[in-house]
């Protein structure tokens, strides 16, 4: 189910025709944040400040095609143990760049294709996100990557595999050598537009490596030693996987699984036949001989839902009323209401919430529009409970004529909030302000607090800016109408901007810094003249022009320069985990006479896989009733933990025991535990006969 996407032709055909007048304005757009030291360029284009350029010159001129789907990462890729961070992007052209933290580069670019390739006029081959990680659990960062195009053509498709201290290829996977080598019938697409997940899913120390493919292929690989890797499996689709897997525990078992998202069209000669839609399935993790899952076959649980999945999900506690964890996943602006009497309404105007443990819908949330952004999770108000943001609207989807950000309280179908974000430029007349219809087409949001004052922001790129829009509120503080706006600033990066910002400290100075990549229209001169070069923005000491704010009342301050969801898929692995901690129950009611002691366990983990720290708290036990303790204090992906309890009633009167049992760690809610203990003088047993028949 492939999807044509002419995201900013029309764009760049206005502005080399000059349709977008160049005039010089005051203030509004080119008042900016600092840029991070040694992000810039080292002079100014065209006719200088204000009209074709900063007077701080934003941007590091990278001299390849502009960078267009592929978000930036934030991440320790040289395997220096200091506290600054690496930044790895990828142009339209297909060149891996990583940056340091004062700019420099790390390694020279590298160029992704194997071998030179001729795309469709309008196609790109660099529209994948890196993902980062440590594949041999040895301290050497890895960076892992897909390449290819989104239209038929000659290039190759795959990922490889980039040493991050040295910059080198280490491995290879060719979506078109593996055709051929397993000899399953060519297919007309070999790109990827899916971003690979990382995760150690069995515990061995190494990486296992999630993607999706335009060859209409799931695959899991694992990583084996610095050259070289394994496929454990691959599923086959039957149509095109545009969205990123995610790694997560689903059931008792300690080995992570793997649940992705796909496109189907209907088939009616199947067996069961398809309808047009797509499908969110959950996966053992396990190495499989065969290698190759049919398709419709294999999987633990699989989810039909009525459009196309471009969306990919994201993990986390959003149903506090609901046990664990929960999936939320947007869907595609793909498939119209009808191909006959609707064609320009899309379907899909809606987020999801997923149950884990079997893939059955807990709550649909309702959207202006049609989604395929993928969600970001976070508490945006303050409330101590997450919401769900995403980008809304497709300029193919006739519903609305703009896009918009969108947030929601997730047990509530309404919006919370809905935005227009506004992106100011260069143009003689204050009055316009500038929306991507488009803004939705797969870019997010993302979730920090950009200048520390413990009220968190939501950025979204749109247009030719980063927008900053209030968390509680939804209300834009950055500029949208230059000059009319004076001196409030603008995140403006002077091209279009197509993928989703990341936010980090990246200079180890204990303030977050705003990273996107993008082009730069005028680094050739006043004229716009072509080619236009690849630039990757980065904005830090954002407090200096956004000052704090007083939180509305009842609002929880969020520790300074928190970070909920800080880029696509929140962590350098792509895991797209909400990080907490995680109990097996919230309650547990003990009914006893006291003659004898009861032990029980309740698991516990880490909802991210990150390692934390736990410590544990008893209150209320007026009668000595529990001994509590922890089988272990830390607790990981693969190192669960569980409570210890014994309860001892027999110097108690009869009666009822309420204890609240309270494991915390640094820097995620608590978890608390109810313990309700009532013994009376008889506990009856009831046995159930055993038929036989």
């Amino acid at each position: 189910m492939l999807k044509y996407l002419p995201f900013l032709f029309l764009i760049i055909l206005l502005i080399v025709t000059g349709a977008l007048p160049v005039q010089q304005v005051q203030a509004g757009y080119a008042d900016q944040p600092p840029p991070l030291p040694g992000w810039t360029h080292p002079s100014g284009y065209g006719n200088g400040f204000p009209a074709h350029d900063t007077a701080a010159r934003h941007g590091i001129n990278l001299g390849n095609a502009p960078i267009i789907r592929s978000s930036p990462v934030i991440a320790e890729i040289d395997g220096n143990t200091s506290n600054h961070k690496e930044v790895a992007v990828v142009t339209s052209d297909g060149y891996l760049h990583a940056r340091r933290a004062n700019g420099s580069q790390l390694w020279p670019p590298v160029q992704l294709l194997p071998a030179p390739c001729t795309p469709q006029a309008g196609d790109v081959v660099g529209n994948s996100n890196p993902a980062v990680g440590e594949l041999l659990g040895n301290g050497v960062p890895y960076i892992v990557v897909g390449y290819g195009t989104v239209f038929p053509s000659n290039c190759d498709g795959g990922i490889v595999a980039v040493n991050g201290q040295t910059g080198q290829i280490v491995w290879r996977f060719s979506l078109r050598q593996w055709q051929m080598q397993e000899q399953y019938p060519p297919e007309d697409l070999y790109g990827m537009v899916s971003a690979v997940a990382l995760a150690d899913v069995d515990g061995d120390g190494k990486m296992e490596i999630g993607f999706g493919g335009l060859d209409r292929n799931l695959y899991l690989l694992s990583a084996v030693s610095n050259t070289s890797y394994t496929v454990r499996w691959y599923y086959h689709a039957a149509d095109t996987i545009w969205s990123t897997p995610i790694f997560y525990n689903i059931d008792s078992d300690p080995e992570l699984e793997l649940l992705a998202a796909t496109d189907i069209t209907a088939n009616p000669v199947l067996i069961p036949p398809t309808q047009d839609g797509g499908f969110l399935h959950a996966f053992d993790t396990a190495s499989r001989t065969p290698k190759r899952i049919e398709f419709q076959t294999g999987f633990i649980w699989r989810t039909f839902v009525d459009q196309a999945l471009y969306s990919s999900p994201a993990i986390g506690d959003v149903l506090p009323d609901q046990p664990g964890n929960e999936l939320v996943i947007g869907a595609s602006c793909w498939l119209p209401i009808s191909p006959i009497t609707q064609p320009v309404l899309k379907r899909g105007n809606w987020v999801k919430i997923f149950r884990l443990s079997d893939g059955a819908v807990l709550q649909t949330l309702d959207a202006p529009g049609c989604v395929e952004s993928s969600p970001a999770l976070g508490d945006i108000d303050g409330d101590g409970r997450l919401e769900i943001v995403v980008n809304v609207g497709w300029e193919g989807d006739s519903r609305i004529p703009h896009s918009e950000v969108v947030a929601w309280d997730p047990e509530n179908s309404n919006p919370k909030w809905r935005t227009i974000p506004y992106s100011a430029n260069y143009d003689e007349d204050s009055s316009r302000r500038f929306n991507d219809p488009s803004g939705g087409n797969l870019q997010s949001p993302v979730i920090a607090d950009i200048n520390g004052d413990g009220i968190v922001e939501v950025l979204s790129a749109n247009f030719w800016s980063v927008v900053i829009l209030r968390g509680y509120d939804g209300q834009q503080i950055t500029c949208f109408l230059s000059p009319s706006c004076g001196s409030t600033p603008s995140l403006y990066a002077w091209y279009t901007l197509k993928s989703t910002p990341a936010v980090g400290d990246i200079n180890g100075d204990n303030v977050l810094d705003v990273v996107i990549g993008g082009g730069h229209i005028f680094v050739n001169g006043a004229s716009a003249a072509p080619p236009i070069t690849a630039h990757l923005y980065a904005w830090t000491s954002l407090a200096s022009v956004f000052p704090a704010q007083a939180a509305p009342s009842g609002y929880q301050l969020a520790p300074p320069y928190s970070m909920p969801w800080p880029q696509f898929r929140r962590t350098a692995t792509n895991r797209g985990v909400q990080p907490g901690l995680q109990a097996a129950t919230n309650n547990l009611f003990v009914l006893t006479d006291g003659t004898s002691s009861a032990t029980y366990q309740i698991g516990l983990m880490s909802s991210d896989g990150s390692p934390l720290t736990l410590s544990l708290i008893e209150t209320g036990d007026t009668g000595n009733v529990v001994t509590a303790s922890l089988s272990n204090t830390t607790v990981s992906d693969l190192n669960p933990a569980q409570v210890l309890l014994t309860i001892n009633a027999a110097s108690v009167s009869n009666g009822t025991y309420p204890v609240t049992l309270t494991v915390s760690s640094s820097g995620v809610p608590s978890v608390q535990i109810l313990v309700t203990i009532r013994k009376v003088s008889v506990v009856y047993q009831t046995f159930t006969p055993l038929l036989i028949r």
